[in-house]
């Protein structure tokens, strides 16, 4: 279809895919998108959706190709927008919303700005099949590495009626995005009165989408770590029979970080709770846990860490689900499913820790609570071959600050130093600021109520000056 026929169904109300109303995927997900971001809503029109976002606080970029659907947005909302060029668009803006009138395939990180998610109602469907692939390949061009985005497509049987909107299956979508994160949340009968009218049957998907490559750390670490329960290390190895028969009576223990028990008050009542282990596998603290009557979900990047816990829930006959995935990406789990986090020292292992403390902070239920372990920043500005020399019995004991936080095994060392780790097997490390780790949960909405430290291993030469680990207890507020 091209730009003129646009513009004439414009002209003759021939517009179908306008709700009138937020769409009802995106008032369910909408949480999924995080916080103040600013949203691409591509092939816009003068959808609700616009408005809906922006009163949540994100800032939205629109792009429509017909400015009649431009000028009625705003006029239907009582708004007068700034109009100005910009490049080959014009664009309007008033209210948290920017609209660029033209051709999305001209648009430019440049002309956009740093939009950081995606919201696609109507743009997937509104494109005939020797399209979509061109759009997909253009929207990765367009979204930074880990932004979310929320796609809605629509299924119907094509043969008996014309696009658009058009039909786009579920394996489309899975080939379009292939090398991206992406999570199916739902399925519905759709809202589309011409389909229903024709007597087709139609319905509705809604797809979570991450655009983050599949060639990420995520998979390089889960590889790591598999190889970490090979060679029993020490956060691999499943509790004993004793372990869950004493926790079964109410006698238990488990850490967050290397030595400190977590005290026994920051859990509450475990009875009947839903409890979701975060990057927690490996049949230590999911096993006593359940043993503890709490209803357990323990999500791992590591198959063989998940393999751990269920050999333990099997032995023992405890009920624990476990969920191969991202801590970083949560999207399998509706809001508010938990009252507990236990998320232990583990976020090292990702890039970045807020995400994780969004998707915590969403899952979690109201009252609820999230319990983190996580290094302190100076454990990884130290200069490690030191840090190594530094335990050899004899050896000077030296420690000298060498890196800058945030710190990347990527970025931070020279090829030859980062490949002391990889040739050995094991995972790469990311050094989190305190801002990030403290403030990132009170970003996330959540209210630090308890915090302790706790030292690494004996023989670490770090324990002789400070504390490496700490520990924090984070409510959700109930209101």
């Amino acid at each position: 279809m091209g730009d003129a026929n646009w513009a004439e169904r414009w002209a003759e109300g021939r517009i179908g895919f306008h709700e009138g109303r937020p769409n009802g995927w995106l008032e369910q997900h909408v949480g999924r998108l995080g916080s103040a971001r600013r949203v691409l809503v591509p092939l816009c029109g003068k959808a609700e959706d616009m408005a809906f976002l922006a009163a949540r606080g994100h800032q939205v970029i629109g792009v429509e190709l017909v400015e009649d659907a431009v000028r009625a947005f705003f006029a239907e909302h009582g708004l007068t927008p700034k109009v100005e060029a910009a490049g080959p668009f014009q664009a309007w803006e008033a209210n948290g919303v920017r609209i660029l009138v033209g051709d999305f395939f001209a648009t430019t990180r440049a002309l956009l700005g740093s939009v950081d998610a995606l919201y696609d109602r109507a743009a997937m469907i509104a494109l005939p099949p020797e399209l979509r692939a061109r759009y997909v390949a253009h929207l990765r061009t367009l979204l930074p590495d880990g932004a979310p985005g929320l796609l809605v497509t629509l299924e119907y049987e094509q043969a008996r009626r014309d696009g658009p909107p058009f039909a786009v299956l579920a394996d489309e979508v899975r080939r379009a995005y292939a090398g991206l994160q992406i999570a199916e949340l739902g399925e519905a009968q759709a809202d589309a009165p011409a389909l229903q009218a024709a007597g087709i049957p139609a319905s509705d998907r809604c797809w979570l989408l991450s655009f983050r490559p599949a060639t990420d750390i995520l998979q390089y670490n889960r590889d790591a770590w598999d190889r970490q329960v090979a060679r029993a290390n020490r956060w691999t190895l499943p509790v004993t029979p004793e372990v869950v028969a004493a926790a079964r009576r109410g006698t238990w223990d488990i850490v967050l970080t290397p030595q400190k028990p977590v005290p026994r008050d920051w859990f509450g009542d475990l009875a009947g709770k839903d409890v979701l282990c975060l990057a927690s596998g490996g049949g230590q603290q999911a096993p006593i846990l359940a043993a503890a009557g709490a209803r357990v979900t323990v999500l791992d990047a590591s198959p063989a860490q998940l393999g751990q816990d269920r050999t333990v829930a099997e032995r023992e006959g405890l009920a624990i689900r476990t969920e191969l995935g991202d801590m970083a990406d949560l999207s399998r789990f509706a809001d508010e499913s938990f009252d507990l986090v236990f998320h232990p020292c583990s976020n090292c292992f990702v890039p970045d820790v807020r995400p994780v403390w969004r998707e915590a902070a969403r899952v979690l239920r109201r009252g609820g609570a999230l319990l983190a372990g996580f290094c302190d920043p100076v454990v990884f500005s130290l200069d490690d071959a030191l840090v190594e020399a530094s335990k050899v019995p004899g050896a000077e004991q030296r420690l000298e600050l060498r890196h800058s936080i945030p710190y990347s095994d990527l970025t931070s060392l020279s090829d030859a130093e980062r490949a002391r780790y990889t040739d050995a097997g094991e995972a790469l490390c990311f050094g989190h600021t305190l801002e990030h780790q403290i403030g990132g949960q009170l970003e996330a909405g959540l209210v630090l109520v308890a915090f302790y430290d706790d030292r690494h291993i004996p023989g670490e030469p770090l324990n002789q000056v400070m504390s490496g680990y700490h520990a924090t207890r984070a409510v959700k507020p109930r209101a």
